[in-house]
């Protein structure tokens, strides 16, 4: 386990390394895949009423899992991305949306930017693009329900790390926007924070209504959202805070050895 510490951002299981990158899921990731299952279990009710309990529950924690490995190759896609356009990194940490790395020496132009987010988004894209296939031409009703929550689940990665917070991909576009213009690294990472955290508020109290106010399947969503929205705004506050102290850390290195 990954725990929190100088040059560490949060608690987290390692489960590889790719390219030199080590990938980290957050614990929140495994923490919303509950709601999620129950969510995709909800709707199998539904859609699939002739099948037994047991196999709603595992069509639903399959679809969880699938939505958790497109949230997974969006990050590592992303990171790999933003690294070979010149951002320096050496750990990705995965969340319910987005990721947080864990340095970033070499600032990304917005162009760059969106151009990791756009090749991480294609990517994910092309799982979706598979699912439709699937949907059109298979006649097996369970096939085409888990087609279509493949499709659902890419869609939701996509959009949601393209939410203009940090430390959201969009927000991180948000963010080189504002650097490009003269604001320094250290105050366009709280403004976009800021507007991470107040999004991620805005997702919980959704969440929650949603939550309260209907049953089933919806209730389920209610509380996907407002278990994402929480890890957004924990995440947004986290990211601030790493990038502030590594900026300390990089001004006393150079007052260190101007002294010396």
């Amino acid at each position: 386990m990954h725990t929190r510490g100088p040059g560490q951002m949060t608690r987290g299981f390692r489960i590889g390394t790719v390219r030199d990158v080590d990938v980290v899921i957050d614990g929140a990731l495994l923490v919303v895949a509950l709601p999620i299952a129950w969510m995709f279990a909800a709707s199998a009710k539904v859609a699939l009423p002739w099948l037994a309990r047991p196999v709603v529950a595992l069509l639903g924690t399959f679809a969880s899992a699938t939505v958790l490995g497109l949230a997974v190759v969006h990050a590592v896609v992303w990171a790999l991305a933003s690294r070979a356009l010149g951002l320096a990194l050496g750990r990705v940490v995965v969340l319910p949306a987005g990721a947080l790395v864990d340095l970033e020496a070499g600032e990304l132009r917005p162009s760059d930017e969106l151009a990791a987010l756009g090749v991480a988004s294609f990517v994910t894209a092309l799982v979706a693009l598979a699912g439709c296939a699937v949907v059109a031409l298979a006649s097996d009703p369970v096939v085409v329900t888990l087609a279509s929550w493949t499709v659902l689940g890419a869609s939701a990665v996509v959009l949601a790390s393209a939410l203009p917070g940090y430390p959201l991909a969009g927000g991180r576009v948000v963010r080189a926007v504002a650097v490009s213009s003269g604001m320094s690294i250290e105050r366009s990472t709280r403004v976009a924070a800021l507007v991470g955290h107040g999004l991620g508020l805005v997702l919980v109290a959704g969440g929650v209504f949603l939550s309260l106010s209907s049953g089933g399947a919806r209730a389920a969503a209610g509380a996907v959202l407002a278990f994402t929205g929480w890890s957004i705004a924990q995440a947004a506050g986290r990211g601030h805070e790493r990038v502030r102290d590594e900026m300390l850390a990089a001004r006393h290195r150079a007052e260190a050895s101007s002294g010396a």
